[in-house]
């Protein structure tokens, strides 16, 4: 991880598509945490209260409670907010808050990313990516890169 933040220091932005190979190959997945996410989407959970912005969708709702028992069994500090008018980002003032506006596997990931790793983009891309193709054991053929974001198709409508 060391090398990651030496070649892409804070506050450095996105990264450029051609380096998203190196970073996913220098990125480390916890093994429990995968098994946990491959676990939970295909199972039925008892679903947890949110913060709420605005309205929103069981799709969203779904996603924002799976969001937030991730948070909670990894001890991760962060509140999860949702809402549909609502840009999908992470918020480190005045709190540490994951905002989801869509109901994008790989979008939540990335905010994940944030509030496992803070503001390193480097970070959140390459541990969303590997965990996106992880979780769907490598299948991205769907998926497409747009900049430093990878997007499904479904996703494109």
């Amino acid at each position: 991880m060391l090398r990651i933040l030496l070649r892409f220091p804070w506050p450095r932005s996105y990264p450029r598509t051609k380096d998203i190979p190196w970073l996913m190959d220098q990125i480390r997945l916890d093994p429990d945490e995968v098994l946990w996410w491959k676990a939970k989407l295909r199972a039925k959970t008892k679903l947890q209260t949110l913060e709420l912005i605005g309205k929103t969708d069981p799709k969203l709702t779904a996603m924002a409670r799976l969001v937030k028992m991730f948070v909670d069994t990894h001890k991760l500090r962060a509140v999860v907010a949702m809402g549909t008018n609502e840009r999908s980002r992470f918020e480190y003032r005045p709190r540490r808050r994951i905002v989801l506006g869509s109901d994008s596997l790989i979008q939540a990931l990335h905010e994940l990313g944030h509030a496992k790793f803070g503001p390193s983009e480097a970070l959140a891309v390459a541990w969303s990516t590997k965990m996106f193709m992880e979780i769907t054991n490598g299948d991205i053929q769907r998926a497409k890169w747009h900049g430093h974001i990878l997007t499904n198709e479904h996703e494109l409508r």
